[in-house]
């Protein structure tokens, strides 16, 4: 659950400016820190910078890339996961 404090701002196409009027961290989005890499998503980057890499995290992020990416080749779990996320 989020604090009071925080809020999130999304937007249809990068803004620039806009995170740092907000003092936020702009992610998943082309040309910034926090976004893919190569063959990676934003959240194998996640999990990669943070430390993350149990072998349960390192299982979601290649569930979260086949889904993200498209690549449902990738995990078959990928596909059900798309599922739930666009209803």
């Amino acid at each position: 659950m989020r604090s009071p404090d925080e809020a999130t701002a999304e937007v249809s196409r990068p803004c620039p400016g806009h995170a740092d009027r907000f003092c936020a961290t702009p992610f998943d989005i082309e040309e910034v820190y926090w976004s893919h890499r190569g063959e990676l998503c934003t959240f194998d980057i996640m999990v990669d910078e943070f430390g993350l890499g149990t072998e349960p995290m390192l299982r979601l992020a290649t569930i979260i890339r086949g889904a993200d990416t498209s690549r449902l080749d990738v995990a078959p779990d990928s596909h059900g996961r798309n599922i739930v996320l666009k209803r």
